[in-house]
This record gives C-alpha cells, sequence and structure tokens, in this order.
C-alpha cells in the first residue's frame, strides 16, 4: 500500500490491479528462490525449472533469478566450480560424466568448458581408485566376472572404454 500510495477510497483499474497482481508474484518467486537457494547451492537453469514447476509465470521467475544474480547467491560459474570440485572429492567423475551433470543443472556449454579446464581431473587415477576399491569386495570373484562388474561400474560413472581397459591392465 505505501510503495503504491494507496488508500481504502484508491479505486484501481483492471490494468493497476493486473500490474499489483504481477509485483506480487515476483516477490513471492524471490522468496521461493530464497528458500530454494538457502536448502542448497543451484544453478540459474536449476533454479528456473524449480520456480516453473511451483507454477510462477516465466516473468517472475526471470525476475527472481535476475534478483538472486544481484544479491551474488546465484553464480553459475562459482557452482560449476564447487560441483566438480565435491564429485571429485567424494564421488569422482569423468569430464563426460561431470559436463552431463551440469547440463542438467541448467548450465550452459562455454561456464561447463571453463569450469573443467580449471580444475585438473585424472580420470585413470580417479578410475583406478574407484576400481581398486570396488574389487576389494570382489575377491571371490573369477577374473572375468569381475574385470566385467568393474568395467560396468566405471561405464555407469561416465569413464570411456580406454579408461577401464587400462584400468583392468592396472587391476590384472
Amino acid at each position: 500500500m505505501l510503495n503504491h500510495r494507496l488508500s481504502i477510497d484508491t479505486h484501481l483499474s483492471a490494468e493497476d490491479i493486473a500490474q499489483l497482481l504481477a509485483e506480487d508474484e515476483v516477490k513471492k518467486a524471490i522468496t521461493a528462490a530464497l528458500n530454494l537457494i538457502a536448502f542448497r547451492p543451484r544453478a540459474s537453469g536449476e533454479l528456473q525449472r524449480k520456480l516453473r514447476e511451483k507454477g510462477y509465470p516465466p516473468e517472475a521467475a526471470e525476475a527472481a533469478i535476475n534478483r538472486m544474480r544481484d544479491l551474488g547467491y546465484l553464480n553459475d560459474a562459482t557452482f560449476a566450480d564447487r560441483w566438480i570440485e565435491n564429485r571429485q572429492e567424494h564421488r569422482p567423475r569423468s569430464r563426460r560424466m561431470l559436463t552431463q551433470e551440469l547440463r542438467q543443472k541448467g548450465i550452459d556449454a562455454d561456464t561447463i568448458e571453463a569450469a573443467l579446464e580449471e580444475t585438473e581431473i585424472d580420470e585413470f587415477g580417479d578410475a583406478l581408485d574407484l576400481a581398486r576399491k570396488k574389487a576389494s569386495s570382489m575377491q571371490d570373484l573369477d577374473t572375468p566376472t569381475r574385470h566385467r562388474r568393474l568395467s560396468g561400474f566405471l561405464s555407469r560413472r561416465g569413464y570411456g572404454f580406454d579408461v577401464i581397459r587400462k584400468v583392468l591392465e592396472e587391476i590384472g
């Protein structure tokens, strides 16, 4: 009321009402965006998708995303860097799988490529570490079965056949 200098006897046109409702939707979308970001960091594409799923119109979702960027709560490059860092530390993946995951989060290709270039990813080393951990639980199996299962395990994490073959040769 104060922002628009409204009082009890103010008459509003249909256009004024529509504008006030649109502004209200934007404020609700901003609140929803803050709640989503407070839960965990988000990429802009992911946040937009979540807001649309909650029923906010595209204009309100876009305004909320712009507000989050203005406040410094939303930065796709930082999100991509942290995502890659976290994945490499806790659940290593191949470059291809990291790229796919970040695309699903709504990060653009240039940002993904820049983030991957900044991070040193040793696919062979990571795959070898994963395979050694997994192989320790497969010692009862014959070699072809163990290799087949390890190959599938590494393949599901996005490692290519060339890396998998080297890892299996190394493990024996």
